[in-house]
């Protein structure tokens, strides 16, 4: 299979990074251009050093290294200092080293091209593994393991090292979800415990949601379970129905699971307001407010938008390329609306400029270019 992985700092290669101390915190920052629409994907490789890449174009955003305990002296450690000098240049590891005695003027990172790509694609592969539909699949850690090795050794990225075995039987389409009235409802990654729940390809799918009319409005909400959840995972997960304008939670249900999906039902009343559904995995968590609810959901759209443009044919056999790259267009634009209601114009337009201008395809994940049909079910 032809890598198509683009290089993470292709258009960022002469990016200034400011260097900052955080004393408190005992932490020494290399700040660099921001993450864009789809957030950042952090990543530990070694003690002590944290790396942040920009989820859609892949550049190194972020670096924040660990020196010392908090309110204590700051001092990087040798071993730190070595492996970042390696990664990003002799220059980096300098400014780390006179950062805590004085003002270090802004640097240009000089990353090894070859160790940083597999750092940042093993960085995207732990987010994407958050909100995949195929959570179980052992091709993950498969997958991770050798990232891990080509992000220690630059020689062995020329190839992926593992196999790419063959598409099994195509598993079933993923059914679209059915909003009753003006309701939105989808799962955030931050609000339910991981390898629960089986998400859809896009938000719009993550939940199925009726509203019937009777006695009282009564909404039902459906969701689909990853394989080998049992009713203990469910125990402390509540779907609720929220006011996020005056962070008001209006209705609240149990999930009773019924094999692979689990349902709940919500009496609710008659309310104004901006009303979400959504799935917690503590009914007293407090209820975010519409901004940062509609951040939260920029990102799940770009997620959703990373996804479709590696083209995972192993989640949907039946679906074009082209039908993937109006998937991609669409989460985009989703995914500037919902910044640009925050009044985030910059990302706004970032996420623009991506919905009529995707990222190139890069080769998906392998759990999601070639899954299990009963993991899929």
């Amino acid at each position: 299979m032809k890598d198509q992985q683009r290089p993470p700092l292709d258009h960022h290669d002469n990016c200034t990074f400011a260097v900052s101390v955080d004393w408190d915190a005992a932490q020494i920052t290399l700040e660099g251009p921001p993450a864009g629409p789809a957030g950042g994907a952090s990543l530990v490789p070694v003690p002590g050093v944290e790396l942040v890449f920009d989820r859609a174009e892949g550049h190194l955003s972020q670096v924040v290294v660990e020196a010392g305990e908090p309110f204590g002296p700051v001092v990087p450690g040798e071993p730190v200092l070595a492996y970042l000098g390696r990664l990003l240049g002799d220059r980096v590891a300098a400014a780390l080293r006179q950062a805590p005695y004085g003002t270090v003027s802004p640097i240009v990172p000089r990353p090894h091209p070859t160790v940083i790509a597999a750092l940042s694609r093993l960085a995207g592969l732990e987010s994407a593994r958050r909100t995949t539909p195929v959570p179980c699949s052992p091709l993950w850690t498969m997958e991770a393991a050798d990232l891990a090795r080509q992000g220690r050794r630059p020689s062995a990225l020329g190839h992926t090292g593992l196999p790419l075995p063959s598409v099994p039987a195509a598993p079933p389409r993923l059914p679209a979800a059915s909003a009753g009235k003006s309701l939105s409802g989808w799962l955030d990654p931050a609000l339910v415990p991981p390898g629960v729940f089986r998400y859809g390809l896009s938000p719009d799918s993550d939940l199925d949601i009726h509203m019937h009319d009777g006695e009282g409005p009564l909404i039902t909400v459906e969701t689909r379970l990853a394989r080998g959840v049992g009713r203990s995972a469910l125990a402390s997960c509540r779907v609720r129905l929220v006011d996020s304008d005056v962070r008001r939670v209006l209705a609240v249900s149990s999930l009773c699971p019924d094999g692979l999906r689990a349902r709940a039902e919500l009496l609710a009343p008659v309310e104004a307001g901006t009303l979400w559904v959504e799935v917690v995995d503590d009914e007293r968590r407090p209820v975010r407010g519409t901004r940062l609810r509609r951040m939260r959901r920029a990102l799940r759209w770009a997620d959703a938008a990373l996804r479709a443009a590696s083209r995972p044919t192993g989640l949907d056999p039946g679906r074009t390329d082209e039908q993937w790259a109006q998937l991609a267009a669409l989460a985009w634009d989703r995914c500037r609306a919902d910044w640009a209601a925050v009044g985030d114009t910059e990302r706004a337009d970032v996420a623009a400029r991506l919905a009529r201008h995707p990222v190139r395809c890069t080769r998906p994940y392998l759990a999601e270019a070639t899954c299990d049909p009963a993991a899929a079910r």
